[in-house]
């Protein structure tokens, strides 16, 4: 495993159940380092549940936790998105530039409520796209529609959305239901990216590692860092 991307994070501090402080902030990406990771996209929420973070202050904080890092892990590369929890007026904030896309990309990671027909789930990637975004569902594997759906999961694909699933969700065992889900969406070729979702360092703390180990133990070699590059470089994957 040559070097690891975490793309879906909240280390940006003092924004949402996340980071606290840019000592927090700092912390989780020495663990981010000692695992591997070498770039990290800081996702902080953006919607109804945590508020809606205004803009400036979300690039001033993170202009100031790429100050710190520098000083102390050079080689890491830090990038600003957020997770935006899907809404009617989503596709107005990201055109108005209230609301952030990924690393300045026209892709966008987005969440649901986790029990949200999937024709609402559906039908907002149909929006996204026609929008000229490109969504990235996060942690697909926590939606009770999609849940054990393989063809839900393909049909969203074929609609143009991107699937990115949880790191710890590949480390249950074999009897694991969401685990073999989300090997099988794995095998069939399904899934884009991987991530921590990370929020601290006790209850939700940074597992890259541990995940992407239990993936190659299955697939050896397998690597999403070229979906990344993808969305870096605002290029279609």
């Amino acid at each position: 495993m040559d070097y690891i991307t975490d793309m879906h994070t909240h280390i940006l501090y003092g924004v949402d159940d996340g980071a606290r402080s840019l000592k927090d902030s700092i912390r989780l990406i020495m663990v981010e380092r000692r695992q591997g990771v070498k770039r990290i996209f800081l996702t902080p929420h953006y919607g109804p549940k945590f508020g809606y973070p205004d803009r400036e202050l979300l690039e001033t904080r993170f202009r100031e936790i790429q100050q710190e890092t520098k000083k102390y892990y050079p080689n890491i590369r830090l990038y600003l998105g957020s997770e935006l929890y899907y809404q009617r007026n989503t596709i107005q904030d990201l055109k108005e530039g209230r609301a952030l896309t990924m690393a300045g990309s026209k892709y966008i990671l987005v969440e649901f409520g986790t029990g949200d027909s999937y024709s609402s789930i559906f039908k907002a990637v149909q929006d996204m796209i026609y929008a000229g975004y490109l969504p990235i569902i996060a942690h697909v594997e926590r939606y009770d529609a999609v849940l054990n759906q393989m063809e839900r999961a393909r049909e969203l694909v074929k609609a143009g959305a991107y699937l990115q699933i949880n790191a710890e969700s590949f480390t249950g065992t074999i009897f694991n239901r969401r685990t073999a889900f989300c090997m099988k969406l794995l095998k069939a070729g399904l899934v884009c990216f991987v991530a921590s979702d990370c929020h601290d360092l006790s209850r939700r703390c940074p597992n890259m590692r541990e995940g992407m180990e239990a993936i190659h133990k299955k697939m050896a070699g397998y690597s999403f860092e070229q979906n990344i590059d993808k969305v870096i470089e605002g290029k279609y994957i």
